[in-house]
């Protein structure tokens, strides 16, 4: 510490004794100089100036000339290049940055990018798109990132789905990726089902325990529907009280065809398939 008058330079020395030191004196460590045109208070460290509030109330943190923070009239709120952590803090009342150039991002602990401000109005999430607000207007304008995608699964009557000697068969139709949204399926009958005393085929699409949950036809007949009918009468799975929760992925899933005859075994079909339609969001392409 030193007290600065115009005759007197009092500090503490490295033992930690007030006497008489020199201007240059390295075992300053804080100083308060006269004022006028001189610094109102100044910190320094091995005799450099790390921080100064001028006789007008203005402050810089920071070596002299290079200033990490500045509250200068000329800056407003200026944080040098580099990062500037709030840890266990809040902002209250408001935060209203000033924006030029490449404004603003937030980054996750791997230093990724996650959300970026534009020098504009646009606002930028990663791998979900942008919004851009018109604060004029009172606007908010979503683009949704990702990509919709649609696949065509076909199982004709000799396959998986329906070679079982039994009454019942089922087999994995599609593997839903992780971080995707299914938006629509439904099943086409591309050729008419036929099969020695077979009456009645039957298909759903679910998952174990619920065979139903995401295609529960109510009417259907494989074996005496016209080609190309469609069947595309959504399960519980859509349901408001599920609030869509399964049909949002954020780990792979496996979704099952399951098939019921009547009349005979399966695995007695000679002719017929069916096409499963699936349309989904993927929100990592």
């Amino acid at each position: 510490m030193m007290l600065h008058n115009p005759r007197n330079i009092l500090g503490l020395d490295g033992d930690g004794w007030l006497r008489n030191i020199t201007v240059n004196d390295a075992a300053v460590g804080l100083a308060i100089l006269q004022s006028g045109a001189g610094a109102g208070l100044t910190i320094a460290n091995a005799g450099g100036v790390k921080a100064t509030i001028t006789a007008a109330g203005k402050s810089r943190w920071g070596d002299a000339g290079v200033p990490t923070v500045s509250l200068e009239a000329a800056n407003g709120f200026l944080v040098a290049a580099g990062s500037a952590d709030l840890v266990g803090g809040l902002l209250t009342n408001s935060w209203r940055p000033r924006v030029t150039g490449n404004a603003m991002a937030i980054a996750d602990s791997s230093g990724a990018t996650v959300i970026s401000i534009g020098a504009g109005s646009t606002t930028t999430l990663r791998n979900y798109g942008t919004m851009q607000f018109v604060p004029s207007t009172y606007q908010a304008t979503v683009a949704i990132g990702g990509a919709i995608k649609e696949v065509l699964v076909t199982k004709a009557h000799d396959s998986d789905l329906f070679n079982a000697a039994a009454l019942t068969d089922s087999a994995t139709i599609w593997t839903q990726p992780a971080n995707t949204v299914i938006l629509g399926i439904k099943m086409v009958l591309k050729t008419q089902f036929a099969g020695t005393g077979i009456t009645d085929i039957d298909v759903t699409i679910g998952l174990a325990g619920d065979p139903d949950g995401l295609v529960a036809p109510p009417a259907m007949n494989l074996i005496s529907d016209a080609a190309n009918s469609q069947y595309k009468t959504r399960g519980a799975y859509w349901d408001e009280a599920a609030a869509m929760g399964f049909l949002f992925r954020d780990a792979a899933v496996d979704w099952i065809a399951y098939v019921i005859a009547v009349g005979a075994n399966l695995n007695l079909t000679s002719v017929g398939s069916l096409v499963f339609i699936i349309t989904y969001w993927d929100l990592d392409a």
